[in-house]
C-alpha cells in the first residue's frame, strides 16, 4: 500500500489510538511532510510514550530545520534509552551528532548501531567520515570501503574514501575513488578532474575535498524504519 493510500485508510478509522497515529506519522515522514508528521508523533507519543515516536519527532526536527539539531540529539537519546536495541535511533543519533561536529560521541553511536545490525552502510561512512574529520584518515579508509561492499554505487562514500587518500598523500588511490560527477575547483576547470588527481593536486580546489564536505554537511541519510517497536 502506498503512503498517501495509507494515511487516506488509517485516518478514516474512529477513536484512533496510537499505534494508528503513530503509522500515519510514518508515512507522513516517507512522503517529506515532516511537519504534519511532527504533529502525529508528538500526538501518538502524548497518547503513550515510545522510542518509536521519540525517534520520529527527532527525525522531523532535523528534517525541518538544522537549527533542530540539538532538540534532535535530545529525542534520539531519549529514543535509545527507552530502547536500546533501536537501531534506527542509533544512526540517527549518529548521523546528527556528526552533523553538529561531536565526532567522538557520532563514532560511540555508530558502533552501538553497527552491534545492531552489522549491514548499515550508512553506519560505517558515517564513522568514515568522523575518523576523518579526526585527521584519522587511515582509520576511516577501512569502514569507507565496508560502506562500499555493502552499497557499491554510494558517490559520497566515495568522495570521503577520495579525501581520505588524498589526506594520506595517496593521490594515485584517491583517483580510483573520485566520483564521476566531481566538480573542479574555478581555478583549475581546464585540467580534467582525473588528471588532476593523477598530478596529486592536494589544494583546497581538490573535487574530492570540494565534494566530500559538501556531502557531509548537506545530505540526508534515508529514513531507517526498523528497530523500536514497529509501526
Amino acid at each position: 500500500m502506498q503512503y498517501q493510500e495509507s494515511i487516506d485508510v488509517l485516518s478514516h478509522i474512529p477513536d484512533a489510538d496510537d499505534s494508528i497515529i503513530r503509522s500515519i506519522a510514518h508515512s507522513q515522514l516517507q512522503l517529506g511532510l515532516f511537519e504534519k508528521a511532527l504533529l502525529s508523533f508528538d500526538h501518538s507519543n502524548r497518547l503513550r510514550p515510545t522510542d518509536s515516536s521519540e525517534w520520529g519527532i527527532g527525525e522531523c526536527l532535523r528534517r525541518i530545520s538544522t537549527s533542530n539539531l540539538n532538540k534532535s540529539i535530545v529525542h534520539f537519546q531519549t529514543a535509545t534509552t527507552m530502547n536500546p536495541r533501536n537501531f534506527s535511533a542509533w544512526l540517527s543519533l549518529a548521523d546528527t551528532l556528526r552533523s553538529s561536529g561531536n565526532y567522538p560521541m557520532s563514532i560511540i553511536a555508530c558502533e552501538k548501531a553497527l552491534v545492531l545490525n552489522p549491514r548499515l552502510e550508512s553506519a560505517e561512512s558515517i564513522l568514515g567520515d568522523c575518523l576523518r574529520y579526526l585527521s584519522r584518515p587511515s582509520e576511516a579508509i577501512p569502514h569507507y570501503m565496508r560502506a562500499l561492499e555493502l552499497s557499491p554505487t554510494n558517490q559520497i562514500t566515495r568522495r570521503g574514501l577520495c579525501d581520505a587518500y588524498r589526506i594520506l598523500g595517496r593521490p594515485g588511490d584517491a583517483m580510483i575513488y573520485l566520483p564521476p560527477d566531481s566538480v573542479l575547483g574555478d581555478s583549475q576547470r581546464h585540467i580534467g578532474s582525473r588528471e588532476r588527481m593523477r598530478r596529486g593536486f592536494t589544494t583546497k580546489h581538490s573535487p574530492c575535498v570540494k565534494m566530500s564536505n559538501w556531502g557531509v554537511r548537506r545530505r540526508q541519510r534515508p529514513i531507517f524504519m526498523g528497530g523500536g517497536d514497529g509501526i
